[in-house]
């Protein structure tokens, strides 16, 4: 099953299925006087299921990260989407994760699908967008401060491209729906 399934010594991810999801909840039922007896028959069953499995068509290769990683990159992201009014730099970062910058940026990509700026971007524009329509007395460069950007303009363009329209236009077409 090693060959099959990890000729180059990769990890595999095998997706649920409605028999493996059957044979794994039985597992947990299982009465205490038979569970030892029962689990060696489950196991059986289990190793006949990966037989069964063509790897080209049912397994996906993922790259897999060991969770201390995940989860110091998860309290990255939170310090990031409780920060935005901050602007960190991948070192910053890097350095209270205690990972260097590339896996710092690898993890956090895989995690959430986005490399690490545009991800911090993404949010700032969505925090931003929320901005303009709850608050209409705070005009563009307030909301550019409060999201750590000193260039009104440079902010203006950041949000035209995560959000499709001037901070202007986006306000304004809010207002009128």
């Amino acid at each position: 099953l090693a060959q099959k399934f990890c000729p180059d010594n990769r990890e595999f991810l095998i997706r649920a299925n409605e028999p493996l999801d059957l044979l794994f909840s039985q597992l947990y039922h299982a009465p205490k006087s038979i569970r030892q007896d029962y689990f060696k028959v489950k196991i059986a069953e289990f190793l006949l299921m990966l037989e069964m499995i063509d790897p080209a068509e049912n397994i996906q290769q993922r790259q897999y990260f060991p969770a201390a990683r995940t989860e110091k990159v998860k309290e990255i992201h939170s310090l990031i989407t409780g920060s935005l009014e901050k602007t960190f730099t991948v070192g910053e970062l890097s350095e209270i994760s205690g990972m260097p910058p590339a896996t710092l940026r690898k993890v956090f990509k895989a995690v959430y699908g986005v490399p690490i700026y545009q991800y911090i971007k993404s949010c700032k524009m969505k925090a931003a967008a929320a901005m303009l329509i709850s608050d209409k007395e705070l005009n563009i460069s307030e909301i550019a401060q409060r999201l750590g950007y000193d260039n009104p303009s440079k902010f203006a363009a950041a949000f035209r491209d995560v959000m499709g329209a001037s901070p202007q236009n986006y306000r304004r077409k809010q207002e009128d729906l």
